[in-house]
């Protein structure tokens, strides 16, 4: 009995930690898509409903085809800080961007306006990352950049730092 309720104790935090996880990937398209509906509607249009509805959609599938993957690899780096995830979402809108408009411009000289409509989808994308980031990340400070230390050089630190607690390093 004991056994169950250490290892239900162990599970508690991953789970949560999970449901944080899904509750970001919904929520995180929900703010970009209102305020791309509400600059791209007139104020008596009776479709802003719809439109909200469309651009939310393909706010989520591009999550879904370059975020979710995205995610999984930072993870496995353990790069999932605040500037980690705000990048990604920029590149989740801005790659299907960049892609569908060149391919839309072949052949003609429309290339000032994919690098307009990238940026612009990116700036969207970078705040899809930050509301990510803001509900799945709590207590983690936003000003924490990535660290780049590897495994030797963090255990060279960790040496020095003992060595100058006990007194026997050269401080």
């Amino acid at each position: 009995m004991l056994a169950v309720d250490a290892t239900e104790a162990a599970a508690a935090p991953r789970r949560k930690h999970l449901i944080r996880l899904a509750i970001a990937f919904l929520a995180a398209p929900v703010l970009p898509a209102i305020v791309k509906t509400w600059l791209v509607s007139r104020p008596d249009d009776t479709l802003s409903l719809s439109l909200l509805v469309l651009i939310a959609g393909l706010f989520y599938a591009m999550q879904i085809v370059v975020g979710v993957p995205g995610y999984l690899v930072m993870h496995r780096y353990r790069q999932t800080d605040a500037l980690a995830c705000i990048v990604l979402g920029f590149l989740v809108m801005a790659i299907p961007i960049a892609l569908s408009s060149l391919y839309w411009c072949v052949g003609s000289t429309c290339v000032a306006d994919t690098v307009r409509y990238t940026a612009d989808s990116g700036l969207y994308g970078f705040a899809m990352g930050a509301v990510f980031w803001l509900i799945a990340q709590p207590g983690r400070p936003a000003w924490r950049l990535p660290s780049f230390r590897t495994a030797r050089m963090q255990r060279r630190l960790d040496v020095d730092l003992q060595r100058r607690r006990s007194g026997r390093g050269n401080v």
